[in-house]
């Protein structure tokens, strides 16, 4: 029954971007199937996977919501609408009360249903994954806006992994110069450490596989945005 319904919306999102391209000029419909790819990795249920496929073509296309609702029904047209309007909100604000406007504006619409902002951090995700694809001074607003609120926001959730893929990916083309400076410093250590730790974690392997019949060891990488906000601390030489 799935399947019926993720071919559905695909032939639906398929339809109504056809012909349509990314920057990177593969068909625009690659998009919505990564972010419906994404969702799907994250346990989330049909409707918001078939969501996903349909997530740009109201905002993109001509579609109307009407459209959605006939052939889809409420729950999947209200998932969508939803990230429509998080789309819609302005996040590039000038003015602080704008961005506080825009924050309140979204925490109401997470209020109704946590799966239009999973969504949308899919759909996020994928744009940056995408991003050399974009102008320069779309790359620095989109990364920018992408630290001030998605990434915050994916922590908020719990989401550690895509925070600091956000992140790296926002700081290197959100503020290049600090990225590569930054790169460049730690690059010759980072070597080092990744061949200690392995080294690390073969020794505790074998302590522990002798007195623990099922373990895991879990190791986790700072990303570059992370250490690059540490240092800005003043209690750090």
């Amino acid at each position: 029954m799935d399947q019926v319904l993720y071919q559905k919306a695909l032939d639906f999102a398929s339809l109504a971007h056809h012909g349509h391209l990314r920057d990177s000029g593969e068909p625009f419909v690659n998009h919505p199937i990564n972010v419906a790819k994404t969702v799907e990795s994250w346990g989330l249920d049909a409707c918001t996977i078939a969501a996903a496929l349909l997530h740009d073509t109201v905002e993109d296309e001509s579609i109307k919501e009407s459209d959605l609702q006939s052939k889809f029904g409420t729950e999947i047209t209200e998932l969508v609408m939803g990230e429509t309007k998080i789309s819609n909100l302005p996040k590039n604000a000038t003015k602080k009360d704008e961005l506080v406007y825009s924050l309140r504006k979204m925490i109401k619409i997470m209020a109704r249903d946590l799966r239009v902002v999973l969504i949308k951090l899919a759909d996020v995700l994928d744009n940056m994954r995408t991003i050399q694809f974009l102008s320069s001074d779309r790359q620095l607003r989109f990364s920018r806006e992408v630290l001030d609120i998605y990434a915050p926001l994916a922590d908020q959730m719990g989401m550690g992994a895509l925070r600091s893929e956000l992140e790296d990916l926002a700081f290197q083309y959100g503020y290049p110069a600090e990225f590569y400076s930054l790169l460049e410093e730690v690059k010759d250590r980072y070597q080092v450490m990744i061949t200690q730790v392995a080294e690390f974690e073969s020794n505790l392997t074998k302590v522990l596989e002798s007195r623990i019949p099922n373990f895991l060891i879990d190791i986790k990488k700072k990303g570059i945005y992370s250490l690059y906000r540490k240092l800005q601390r003043p209690e750090i030489n």
